[in-house]
């Protein structure tokens, strides 16, 4: 045991958080497993000695495209047993890790903190967390998205899309849609 009884990490890790895994790796699609999750210089690690249906994941941050920290989802049985108070349940405590797998396809991965005492313990855990990732530059290892001056002709389409569609649905008139589609013209 190191000092005040906390135990010494394990050699490589970083940090470790205790987490509930709550879905979207395509290996465990299972919900609701206690695990930890270790940062480690080349990925996120997720292991659970307790429970052994859980498949021990890794995610590579050179496939991670983003994580976010976002509200948690408070439960109905919350709600009703925490009436007005319910509401300081809803704190940015989940974890979710976009990453491309190997067949190129979309993943996220979604996590609950649990490391902390409270709701807003673990909400200030993600906070550590994430300032963790960017401090230690492990943000810097993600896939860096194309730069939008690359897509101007790609985000001009799609904008012109959506446009048409608005359009179409009568939310704009002929000439207001006109008008937005030449200014988006113009931008090329």
């Amino acid at each position: 045991m190191g000092i005040f009884g906390k135990k010494p990490l394990e050699e490589g890790v970083l940090k470790k958080y205790s987490v509930m895994y709550l879905g979207g790796h395509p290996d465990d699609p299972n919900k609701s497993h206690n695990v930890d999750l270790k940062i480690k210089e080349d990925g996120f690690y997720m292991t659970s000695d307790v429970n052994k249906k859980f498949v021990p994941m890794t995610v590579e941050y050179s496939a991670v495209k983003s994580v976010d920290i976002v509200p948690r989802t408070v439960s109905t049985v919350e709600g009703i047993l925490g009436g007005l108070d319910s509401r300081q349940l809803n704190q940015n405590n989940n974890i979710h890790i976009a990453y491309i797998d190997e067949q190129g396809k979309d993943f996220t991965v979604r996590l609950e903190m649990i490391t902390g005492v409270s709701v807003m313990g673990q909400a200030a855990k993600c906070n550590e967390f994430m300032d963790f990732l960017k401090v230690s530059d492990i943000s810097g290892k993600f896939i860096s998205e194309p730069h939008p001056a690359n897509n101007a002709e790609n985000d001009v389409l799609s904008q012109i899309e959506k446009l048409s569609k608005l359009h179409k649905s009568g939310v704009l008139t002929d000439e207001e849609f006109a008008n937005k589609k030449a200014q988006l013209l113009e931008k090329v």
